[in-house]
């Protein structure tokens, strides 16, 4: 009987600590988890923000053309070279667009392996605690 309470005992406590390891594991993995989250609204309104500048960068492209139309005497005129400009403008802030959508891309790939890997520690914990409850129970009778 002592030897029972004993084993009992035991398995009680290596339970305890599986699960006090399981739950550090998943307050790190959330905290991952939302770290990247947060970095994921970052570069969406980030990316937002660079579209409505491109949007209004091209917006005063067109202005500037038609304007530069009215007014042409044959040279190079304020708008055309505006034109100019707001265009390589325009081209830079959407490789940058680009290059925000790869790092949008890639935090997604990252936080669903992270998902992942949380759902698949947790229902190897969730084995390990039936398994010892078995134990547990095997024991108490």
């Amino acid at each position: 009987m002592y030897r029972m309470a004993e084993i009992e005992k035991s398995h009680k406590t290596e339970l305890a600590q599986l699960k006090m390891q399981h739950n550090q594991q998943m307050a790190t993995m959330n905290e991952d988890i939302s770290g990247i989250q947060s970095q994921l609204s970052r570069a969406k309104r980030e990316r937002d923000t660079y579209r409505q500048m491109v949007d209004s960068a091209q917006r005063a492209i067109a202005e500037l053309k038609s304007r530069g139309n009215l007014n042409r005497s044959g040279s190079i005129t304020g708008f055309e070279e505006a034109a100019t400009s707001a265009q390589a403008a325009v081209g830079t802030l959407q490789e940058r667009i680009v290059a925000l959508e790869d790092e949008l891309a890639q935090a997604k790939r990252e936080a669903y392996r992270f998902q992942t890997e949380f759902v698949t520690e947790k229902s190897a914990w969730e084995m390990k605690v039936a398994e010892k409850q078995q134990k547990i129970n095997e024991v108490s009778n």
